[in-house]
């Protein structure tokens, strides 16, 4: 039962070595809550080579976690790229920048595999960030966006005007955060 789980988790924490497992019992439940099938994982169903979101996934695959050592290697690399493309091939999405840090945290919760992080990164996908990746237009992160600037207009005035003067949009220093 999530509800315990999730006790239990807040009242004693969850040792490194059981994150992984964790992570993926809770957004199994979550998934069953909000009707979500699971994902067939399916890696030889990638993306078409001369598909414009793979060449966008390399690029942010290489700027993935830059100082983290493990993002550096080749075939973590590789692997980030196979998982991101067949995301957006399984679930007919175009990759959207962001995608691949949210893909990236499932390789360092200590999961066996490579279909152990994509079941979970895509149930993460599906059941906690509802529309922001999936429209052309980023309607939901832009939303995300216009809140922000609302929260930092009432809680620091002085600093929203001096950014807006200079045109400082939130998409320009806060995209990482969201």
């Amino acid at each position: 039962d999530l509800y315990t789980i999730r006790q239990h988790c807040r009242r004693y924490g969850v040792p490194p070595d059981a994150r992984g497992r964790v992570w993926t019992l809770l957004l199994e439940e979550a998934a069953v809550q909000a009707r979500v099938g699971k994902p067939r994982g399916d890696f030889t169903k990638l993306l078409p080579p001369d598909d414009q979101g793979l060449r966008v996934i390399k690029a942010d695959v290489s700027r993935t976690f830059p100082y983290n050592e493990m993002f550096q290697r080749p075939e973590v690399q590789r692997e980030l790229e196979t998982l991101l493309s067949a995301y957006c091939r399984e679930y007919g999405v175009q990759y959207k920048q962001g995608m691949n840090f949210i893909f990236a945290i499932f390789f360092q919760l200590g999961l066996p595999n490579s279909r152990a992080r994509y079941h979970s990164a895509c149930l993460f996908m599906e059941t906690m960030t509802g529309g922001t990746f999936k429209d052309s237009d980023f309607g939901g992160l832009q939303a995300v966006f216009r809140v922000f600037r609302l929260l930092l207009l009432y809680h620091d005035p002085n600093l929203c005007n001096y950014l807006d003067q200079y045109d400082m949009v939130p998409e320009l220093y806060a995209s990482s955060w969201f």
